[in-house]
């Protein structure tokens, strides 16, 4: 299975990474210096709970709910570990402040899983790419 995050031009998001920790939660792994996420109290660490009160299992979940229209507020319940507490964060969606890469990143999740990013509204995902990712998520042929 593929999946594809992409944000259109209307879109925003809040400026922060994530993936899973060793229990599966879906974490805050980085922060975009100078994004929304930051600015409004997210913490590298914090354990996303909740996104506009839906819970989240999977960071394509996450990400999914977190992104939309620009200048709205997205509402976080996180768990924050090194306090040992749960928060509930509003944040604005805003554009990158930050000049990402255009080219797609892959992760691997599975054998029969892989993920691809895009950080750039404007560019299709390489078509190179999507049939490395297809090829590489499918079942081995038959000997």
């Amino acid at each position: 299975e593929i999946i594809i995050l992409t944000m259109s031009r209307d879109q925003g998001g809040i400026g922060m990474g994530l993936g899973t920790d060793a229990n599966g939660r879906v974490i805050v792994t980085d922060l975009l210096d100078g994004g929304a996420a930051a600015e409004f109290g997210v913490w590298k660490g914090d354990v996303v709970l909740q996104v506009d009160s839906h819970p989240v299992a999977t960071v394509a979940e996450a990400k999914n709910r977190i992104l939309g229209e620009l200048g709205t507020f997205v509402q976080l319940k996180v768990f924050r570990p090194s306090q040992g507490e749960e928060r509930r964060i509003s944040v604005m969606r805003k554009r990158a402040a930050a000049h990402l890469p255009t080219v797609p990143s892959v992760a691997s999740i599975s054998a029969n899983r892989g993920l691809i990013e895009q950080n750039s509204a404007d560019a299709a995902p390489d078509p190179q790419l999507m049939f490395a990712a297809h090829r590489h998520a499918a079942p081995p042929l038959a000997a």
